[in-house]
């Protein structure tokens, strides 16, 4: 370390420089206490250089098809991370499509669901949108159930009976 202004500044190696200093002891076979005694670095330096080079050496020996077969894993892997990216896209936009369609039909035109009656084309209505829900966006149908708020039990009952008129034991309620 050499004195400035009465401070001690570090000396920094290059790269090269180090490199050339382990080749000259690696090759040339020049002992280790000559070369710190040469350059003023202490062996423990000398030898967290030579430790650095053999853990990186791997890397340095490293031939270009391995290097392209990374490459090409990483862009196989890329391409799928994408096509699911788009197919999460897709299933998005189907979702907030039939959840439009499910809001206009709740709020409009089914009603309540869970009257003790229900006319069979809406009986018939709420098992097609039901089917069709489940089945654009992958949600189960107990799901796509508890959001209409109709019970499982009921939808199947429905789904038994669909396209069928209701042939109670009792009376049929008039339409008026």
């Amino acid at each position: 370390m050499s004195r400035r202004n009465g401070k001690k500044t570090r000396r920094q190696f290059t790269p090269e420089e180090k490199a050339t200093i382990l080749r000259r002891h690696l090759v040339d076979k020049v002992p280790v206490s000559d070369l710190c005694d040469e350059y003023a670095i202490q062996p423990t330096l000398f030898y967290l250089w030579q430790r650095q080079a053999f853990e990186h050496l791997g890397a340095a020996l490293q031939d270009g098809r391995t290097q392209r077969g990374v490459a090409q894993a990483g862009a196989a892997e890329r391409a799928r991370v994408a096509a699911l990216e788009a197919k999460l896209a897709k299933k998005d936009a189907v979702i907030a499509e039939v959840s439009e369609e499910y809001l206009a039909l709740k709020k409009g035109a089914w009603g309540a669901l869970t009257d003790r009656w229900v006319p069979p084309d809406l009986r018939d209505a709420v098992v097609d949108f039901v089917r069709t829900f489940s089945a654009r966006t992958a949600q189960s149908v107990r799901w796509v159930l508890a959001q209409l708020g109709v019970a499982p039990a009921q939808y199947y009952r429905w789904a038994a009976r669909y396209g069928r008129t209701n042939s109670p034991n009792g009376p049929v309620p008039r339409d008026h």
